[in-house]
């Protein structure tokens, strides 16, 4: 085992514990959860707070500790052979320690603060406990879609750049449509076809037909919207193209298109792009509109599935 895998145990732990910790103060439910009877329950959850920061700090660092001996036994092989392992293995066995001791502080800390009594007490309502979690373990995985997202992005423009020259940069850049900056509509539109032209399958092309349609969305325009997902679709190289936006674009469309059908009285076109969508592996979509832009993708695809039922 790596030794840097002892740590993601620990941090793994940790995590548990802050999640109860801000699932329970963090969240609009606690107004609700406040009335709980046992007046010692706020001030247990300070005593948590202020317990899980200093466990933090120790975390960090027992992890740089860590982090230093694995790059040691790295970069110098030939001394840890020459002095032997006598010196790594009882550090070793120091960190294994240290760590055992602080598992079992965490134990305590938690068992301490009265949080699992008032998971389990009668007087809180579960439905606002499920609320807190579902809310917390939304709001994770949206951070965790998005930070992916702009990963993906920047590598689709690394690739361009280590497989086109300049040209591609230049055209992509008087194609794209830029909030704030004064639009060009036949420049932006002169631009596009000559990317089409002469880099049919560059990402940077697959970018600019993914605002192209998403745009088109955001004016309610179905025509174009359709034309450019068409695009998208037919060609395989653009079937994970994420946008400048650092939204994807195939499913971020077929949820729009299967919405649109829906509202239009095209209840079959509405399930053909469902099912397409549902063969998407993404975690969350991006669906505009008012409170949050993003839902789980398989709540998204029971949201349409509904509104289909609901005609």
């Amino acid at each position: 085992m790596k030794i840097n895998q002892y740590t993601s145990a620990i941090a793994l732990l940790l995590s548990a514990g802050a999640f109860i910790f801000a699932g329970i103060i963090g969240n609009k439910a606690y107004k609700e959860i406040s009335v709980i009877k046992k007046t010692s329950a706020g001030k247990q959850i300070m005593v948590l707070q202020e317990k899980i920061s200093m466990f933090e700090g120790q975390l960090t660092a027992l992890s740089n500790s860590l982090a230093s001996l694995d790059q040691r036994s790295v970069e110098r092989p030939s001394t840890r052979a020459a002095a032997g392992t006598g010196d790594i293995s009882a550090h070793m066995s120091d960190i294994l320690v240290a760590m055992n001791d602080s598992m079992f502080q965490l134990e305590q800390i938690v068992d301490a603060s009265g949080m699992k009594t008032i998971a389990t007490n009668d007087a809180v309502d579960q439905s606002i406990m499920k609320q807190v979690y579902d809310e917390y373990y939304e709001r994770k995985l949206i951070a965790t879609h998005r930070e992916r997202m702009e990963e993906m992005n920047q590598a689709l423009h690394t690739a361009d750049t280590e497989t086109y020259d300049e040209e591609l940069k230049d055209l992509y850049e008087e194609a794209r449509f830029v909030w704030g900056r004064k639009d060009n509509p036949e420049q932006r539109e002169v631009a596009m076809k000559e990317l089409l032209e002469k880099y049919p399958d560059a990402n940077a092309t697959g970018m600019i037909i993914a605002e192209s349609a998403m745009m088109s969305a955001l004016k309610n325009n179905l025509e174009d919207a359709e034309r450019y997902y068409g695009m998208l679709a037919e060609n395989d190289n653009f079937s994970d193209i994420v946008t400048d936006w650092n939204l994807k674009a195939v499913p971020t469309m077929q949820y729009y298109l299967a919405g649109q059908y829906i509202d239009k009285g095209r209840p079959d076109d509405a399930r053909r792009m469902i099912n397409a969508l549902t063969r998407n592996n993404e975690t969350m979509i991006f669906v505009g509109g008012g409170g949050s832009k993003y839902q789980t993708t398989q709540n998204a695809i029971n949201g349409l599935r509904e509104r289909i039922e609901s005609k």
